[in-house]
């Protein structure tokens, strides 16, 4: 219990303390990155999430140097890269042809994406969702959260239950929260494509912070 408690509450403490004024010499001396970690350091010693075991900490270059030396290059070339989001294919947890999509603010990466494959039939990627969800849970015990809800109408098993998911009527996500971020294992609808694939988002939980900060600050 108390696990799951000091997450959240460090959570809205450096929120807090990170919209208090600063002074114009601290605004001028710190960085974006070292004003997040030294509030995060204020109430508790907090490492950024890793992804195949390459902290999102590093700078954008790094990360993506650091995936090209696993095996990954970039996707379509790099023509879909932008300074907010970059793009990389590879191997993934024994599974060909997985999309990495890159999260980026401010020079800081806040989330990393991994796309499996497209897939048209839908037990299948149900299939692979209970699968990866076994091996996570096994590495991060149960999820904090669990999604896994069908209406009667498009119950498992009925020919709709694709349907019914394209829809909106059912969910399948679950999320696995740790002191340093999150890690949110869904299937997805590619509307581009017609058809489902399975991901699994690495949220950092300092650097995402730091996101919703600058969203609260346009209201």
């Amino acid at each position: 219990m108390l696990t799951k408690i000091v997450p959240f509450v460090l959570s809205f403490f450096c929120l807090f303390v990170y919209c208090l004024p600063v002074t114009a010499q601290e605004a001028v001396e710190l960085s974006v990155e070292e004003k997040v970690m030294s509030v995060a350091g204020r109430f508790a010693e907090v490492h950024s999430i890793d992804f195949m075991g390459i902290p999102l900490r590093l700078s954008p270059a790094e990360f993506v140097s650091a995936l090209r030396e696993k095996g990954f290059s970039p996707f379509n070339g790099g023509a879909e890269d932008s300074k907010e989001r970059i793009l990389l294919i590879g191997d993934f947890a024994g599974v060909h042809d997985c999309k990495v999509e890159i999260y980026v603010i401010d020079g800081m990466i806040w989330k990393v994406c991994v796309m499996f494959p497209d897939d048209k039939f839908w037990m299948s990627v149900k299939e692979r969702y209970s699968e990866f969800k076994k091996r996570y849970s096994q590495l991060h015990g149960e999820p904090a959260s669990c999604e896994e809800s069908l209406s009667k109408k498009y119950r498992e098993g009925s020919d709709l239950e694709r349907w019914g998911f394209e829809n909106g009527y059912s969910r399948w996500r679950s999320r696995y929260d740790r002191t340093d971020g999150s890690i949110v294992l869904e299937i997805r609808f590619n509307p581009c494509s017609e058809n489902l694939y399975l991901s699994a988002d690495y949220i950092d939980r300092v650097r995402s912070l730091y996101k919703t900060t600058l969203e609260l600050d346009d209201l």
